[in-house]
């Protein structure tokens, strides 16, 4: 019915009206992956579960577009017209392409920094909220141990190909995206895809807190014996280290007409993470 689209249609028409076109894309290519998956996951009359998730589909976007259009209208004229559309390159695309280094904030947030720091600032990728993507630990943990399903396979999926595609050509498959996907190609900055490995998370998540409510003591203990055994104490043994090298360094140059200030930041930090 009409009335079972109106959610979805209304976050995309909220979607649309933060005037933000690539997060917009990614928002159409979740909901079509999502009509995808539920034709895929059909196991009867799969035609027509195809035309009803097409139909859904096909009346999220429409009304959707109707809510937003006062200011999808002109966001498209001018990404249109804008001169880096004009001179749109692979290697423009890539710009701000997340560095592997960058990636440690995954695990320790707030290791370069952040904008309102007094004095040091943030000192990594610009820019700050397009190449932070904290989701905390468990998110990450939760991959040793959640239930093979289709639905967790599609989270994980999502994880790991939205960090692939943040590195830009270094990984290879951002490449590949631009020249196949339409549209892609009038965006910049691959960080963005970390839109994916958040929303990816956040399901893993959710399906292995479902997991450890519904198993038996028994169950939980031997889905827990691996993260909590083995990954948490290396990742403290990780963080101590790191922790540890940084407030040296610090130490040793703190009497220093400029000492290493940073080096303190980002050992608090990864210090804060720990605990």
């Amino acid at each position: 019915s009409v009335f079972a689209i109106l959610p979805g249609a209304a976050l995309f028409g909220a979607c649309v009206l933060t005037g933000y076109p690539p997060l917009l894309y990614f928002a159409g290519m979740w909901l079509l992956i999502l009509c995808i998956y539920t034709v895929a996951q059909a196991t009867t009359e799969r035609w027509q579960v195809a035309r009803r998730a097409l139909i859904r589909l096909i009346g999220i976007g429409a009304i959707g577009t109707v809510l937003g259009a006062a200011l999808l209208l002109p966001t498209a004229q001018l990404t249109l017209r804008s001169m880096r559309t004009q001179q749109a390159s692979l290697n423009f695309s890539n710009s701000y392409a997340l560095p592997g280094g960058q990636l440690i904030t995954l695990l320790f947030p707030n290791v370069f920094g952040y904008p309102t720091l007094p004095d040091q600032g943030y000192w990594g990728l610009p820019f700050y909220e397009e190449s932070t993507a904290y989701v905390g630990i468990l998110p990450l943990i939760a991959i040793c141990f959640v239930r093979k399903r289709p639905a967790s396979i599609l989270m994980g999926a999502f994880v790991l190909i939205g960090l692939v595609i943040s590195v830009g050509i270094d990984g290879g498959l951002f490449p590949a995206l631009y020249w196949l996907l339409p549209g892609y190609s009038l965006f910049r900055v691959p960080s963005r895809a970390l839109y994916f490995f958040v929303v990816g998370s956040a399901g893993l998540i959710a399906f292995a807190l479902s997991d450890l409510q519904s198993a038996s003591a028994d169950e939980r203990l031997r889905l827990l014996r691996i993260p909590v055994q083995r990954l948490l104490p290396l990742l403290g043994a990780f963080a101590l280290l790191i922790s540890a090298a940084l407030m040296l360094v610090y130490g040793v140059h703190s009497a220093d007409a400029a000492p290493p200030w940073r080096a303190l930041v980002s050992g608090n930090e990864v210090g804060i993470a720990l605990l």
